[in-house]
């Protein structure tokens, strides 16, 4: 529902990109003692988000996981291959900390996904989200644009340029 996933949906299925050929995720984040207790908020204290058991996961199915979700809602194809590796290197409990990805999708292209909690000095999470093709490449990491080898919504073929609603 996000304005620009929305329109960079529109732009794929016009053709901005052509062929999908790759797609690339980072996702990096300083994560507090604190957050595994109590979140980010701190009003509700609880071990769920440590637990296997209680979570299913850490942060591949806490946050990446949507971002996954956008891949495959992107790109129309599905996920055929995966290979990954996942590690619990700060987490006070079971659940990983830090997982990177490696896909192939139905129509033989690759993607890369990597998420860390464990990522000091950054004030805010930082979000990296690309996908390209054939004829053209999207960033979706502000400020958010693309650029394509087609005419597309009467923007020069071979410039960058913004996507529009600039939504976080």
């Amino acid at each position: 529902y996000q304005p620009q996933i929305q329109k960079a949906k529109a732009l794929i299925q016009a053709g901005a990109l052509g062929n999908i050929l790759g797609t690339h995720f980072v996702y990096q984040r300083e994560t507090p003692l604190s957050y595994w207790e109590s979140g980010r908020s701190g009003d509700v204290q609880s071990d769920w988000r440590t637990s296997w058991e209680k979570s299913g996961g850490g942060i591949l199915i806490t946050n990446t996981i949507h971002h996954l979700d956008w891949m495959r809602y992107l790109t129309g194809l599905e996920i055929v291959e995966v290979s990954a590796e996942h590690a619990t290197l700060e987490s006070p409990g079971e659940v990983e900390d830090s997982v990177v990805l490696w896909v192939r999708f139905d129509n033989g292209a690759l993607g890369t996904i990597h998420a860390s909690y464990c990522v000091q000095g950054l004030p805010k999470p930082l979000t990296e989200f690309r996908l390209w093709g054939s004829d053209g490449h999207l960033s979706l990491t502000p400020p958010y644009q693309f650029y394509s080898l087609r005419l597309i919504d009467n923007k020069r073929p071979g410039f960058w340029h913004p996507l529009g609603q600039q939504a976080e």
